[in-house]
């Protein structure tokens, strides 16, 4: 199921956003010109914030609460594999991880054991409005086993 109005989003759990009709979003992605356009895309549903830098990243973590984090699986110098431990260690902020591989989603979602905090793995196919209804659809879920979208 998708959130498929404003209202449905509304009626969600809102959690530390600004704007209590609006989630607050952190996005990760080392491609600047993705971020832009996942914000512009998304700007009338979320408060979204994006870095391309990882030091940037850990330092809005530690300074603004979030209601969701997305991440990039391919980061210009490591995996959002590697990053996942030192996130939790500062938040419990639950995280969706974006792919333009199938392989890599794959591969997330068949960790053994799995990775921490993850809720949901979205194909960055998808158009930008998508992904992000899916992954709130999964943060305000009652479900928390991590789900495949594709």
């Amino acid at each position: 199921m998708i959130l498929n109005s404003r209202d449905e989003l509304e009626s969600q759990d809102q959690g530390p956003s600004l704007n209590p009709a609006k989630p607050k979003i952190l996005l990760l992605d080392d491609d600047k010109f993705y971020c832009v356009l996942f914000e512009r895309y998304n700007r009338k549903i979320a408060d979204i914030e994006y870095t391309t830098n990882l030091k940037a990243f850990f330092k809005l973590l530690r300074n603004e609460e979030f209601d969701l984090l997305i991440i990039d699986y391919d980061l210009r110098s490591t995996t959002c594999i590697d990053i996942l431990e030192p996130i939790h260690r500062i938040i419990k902020t639950p995280v969706a991880v974006i792919s333009s591989s199938t392989s890599h989603l794959d591969y997330c979602q068949h960790s053994n054991p799995p990775l921490e905090g993850v809720m949901s793995y979205i194909s960055k196919w998808e158009e930008p409005e998508t992904i992000l209804k899916k992954a709130l659809l999964d943060r305000y879920s009652k479900k928390h086993k991590a789900v495949m979208h594709s």
